[in-house]
């Protein structure tokens, strides 16, 4: 007759001690995941020189431009009038847009993909703002930037008729940003562990 009882007491401490450890388990996730969201932040802020004029860069429609191990080439430009019936679903605010489409070719593996750096232009406050364009990379993010004064002296060239084959642009390689996303996403995984693993309150005073 005691036999059931001491089983399932026995059972009951076995289950403690497992929660126990994957709490633990979960602790040593979120703190690692704190640790990964730090070294990424300071690799792609702290550790890149944002006012350095070594990151604007003249992009051509002809001639690749290389910079660290991607090539740039200007490929179109894509002017969007708020009158336009896609304007909306394509920007969504603002009154016009104005960007870049940029051919990227890694210099290594010979991949190819895109950038759409622009500006949209509010006419009611006399402001615009820059659409930053992303591209990931093995090593982090790439970010392009087309600022409001370029925007704006391509527009003026483009309304007079000068034909217009370079712009210059911003461009920052931002090297393991990635590591913010996945120690967020641990951090986030590790924090649901350790409370749904934690007891509850009540559950410790019925006990």
């Amino acid at each position: 007759g005691l036999l059931i009882p001491m089983w399932s007491a026995i059972g009951q401490v076995r289950l403690k001690a497992s929660a126990v450890r994957v709490r633990r388990f979960g602790t040593v996730v979120v703190h690692f995941g704190l640790v990964l969201l730090l070294l990424g932040h300071v690799f792609s802020t702290t550790l890149v020189a944002r006012g350095d004029l070594g990151h604007v860069v003249s992009v051509t429609q002809d001639v690749p431009v290389i910079v660290g191990s991607r090539a740039y080439t200007l490929d179109s430009f894509e002017v969007i009038p708020a009158t336009d019936d896609e304007y909306d679903s394509k920007v969504g605010a603002g009154d016009g847009y104005i960007g870049l489409n940029l051919k990227v070719v890694d210099t290594t593996s010979f991949d190819q993909t895109s950038m759409t750096p622009g500006v949209i232009r509010f006419d009611d406050s006399m402001m615009a703002r820059s659409e930053v364009s992303r591209a990931m990379t093995a090593s982090g993010v790439t970010i392009a930037i087309l600022d409001a004064q370029q925007a704006s002296d391509l527009m003026l060239k483009m309304e007079a008729g000068e034909s217009v084959d370079r712009v210059r642009v911003t461009i920052y390689d931002l090297p393991l940003n990635h590591l913010v996303w996945l120690g967020w996403i641990l951090m986030v995984g590790g924090s649901l562990v350790v409370l749904t693993t934690t007891p509850r309150v009540g559950a410790k005073e019925e006990e």
